[in-house]
């Protein structure tokens, strides 16, 4: 049986801010419509997302679909996410756990996508495909709160100044100068079967040293980032000695293991993945020195098998150690 297609309230609240701005009557425009009408009050609950869709389409129809796709998605940020969702991400040591983290929680946010990804030569392609909608001004809009939730989430790993090599949209509407503007060093192709972005593969391999910052999700407090980023200053020099445990980690900080566990769930966190991403962390700094070798480098982070190093740094970054370390090179 076909599940119905939902998404968060506080999706459409983008596209309520900009059809006000643009002198839409919104709040008649929703008493005549089947849409809640206490949907601005409540954006932790779920409409159906072609309602939505159509509602805004129809409102905004004074607008060219890319350009209000564009504008309503630029409107989007972290804490637009539901709070697990947001917490999932930000427990990522690497961007390809994250991108893989954001596109098995994107489905629990909106019930119609359908996600994977590929490996193209030494890029990986992102797809979120929309499954109710096909290549007119409709998809278009859904398309473009993927497309944009894709790149911001890259941007937390890579910097604020990050561009996907190509942008692939299902529509067939024409991108709008304000677009290829903003968007003017990424390909960008429209008709295409998937909904997606293409990433280098040495951009998916870079550590998250830390958590997004509070300016990108005003809902994350700054004492708690400090929290994390100073777990991993105090493991650090610790690595090389095996790999610390809980118990240790919380006698060297002062607390009980159990009141870290406690501190680390508050946070969305995990002893493990902090280990894991503080570890990851320093073999990405190291590897960017073409004297140390490959196997001193997993000896000082405490492996005693350097070939499981290889495994685990593989599977958190996408490529190998050797791999990685000639893709830094070769921007160096």
């Amino acid at each position: 049986m076909t599940q119905p297609a939902i998404v968060r309230a506080a999706y459409l609240q983008v596209f309520i801010d900009l059809l006000r701005e643009i002198g839409v009557p919104v709040t008649r425009a929703l008493e005549r419509s089947a849409l809640p009408t206490w949907i601005e009050d409540m954006p932790d609950a779920y409409v159906s997302l072609p309602l939505a869709i159509d509602w805004a389409v129809r409102g905004g129809r004074d607008v060219e679909p890319m350009e209000f796709g564009y504008r309503a998605a630029m409107r989007q940020s972290l804490a637009t996410m539901g709070s697990e969702f947001r917490r999932a991400l930000l427990d990522s040591p690497t961007g390809l756990v994250r991108m893989r983290t954001f596109l098995s929680a994107a489905v629990r946010e909106d019930s119609s996508l359908s996600t994977r990804s590929w490996r193209e030569r030494d890029h990986v392609r992102l797809v979120c495909n929309t499954l109710r909608f096909d290549g007119g001004p409709s998809a278009c809009l859904a398309e473009w709160g993927i497309i944009q939730a894709l790149v911001d989430t890259m941007r937390s790993v890579a910097g604020p100044k990050w561009y996907p090599e190509e942008l692939t949209f299902v529509s067939s509407c024409v991108p709008s100068a304000t677009v290829f503007e903003a968007y003017s060093n990424t390909r960008i192709m429209v008709g295409f079967p998937h909904t997606s972005i293409l990433v280098k593969a040495a951009d998916l391999a870079r550590p998250c040293a830390e958590r997004v910052s509070a300016a990108s999700d005003p809902t994350v407090e700054n004492w708690e980032m400090d929290f994390t980023a100073r777990l991993r200053a105090v493991l650090r020099p610790y690595l090389g000695d095996g790999y610390p445990s809980i118990n240790q980690t919380a006698e060297i900080i002062g607390m009980s293991s159990r009141t870290l566990q406690r501190k680390l769930r508050s946070l969305g966190q995990t002893y493990t993945g902090i280990l894991a991403g503080t570890r990851i962390e320093q073999a990405s700094k190291l590897l960017s020195d073409s004297d140390i070798k490959i196997v001193d480098i997993a000896l000082a982070l405490g492996y005693e098998d350097p070939q499981n190093f290889s495994r685990i740094f593989r599977r958190m970054t996408g490529m190998t150690p050797s791999a990685y370390r000639q893709s830094v090179l070769a921007e160096l």
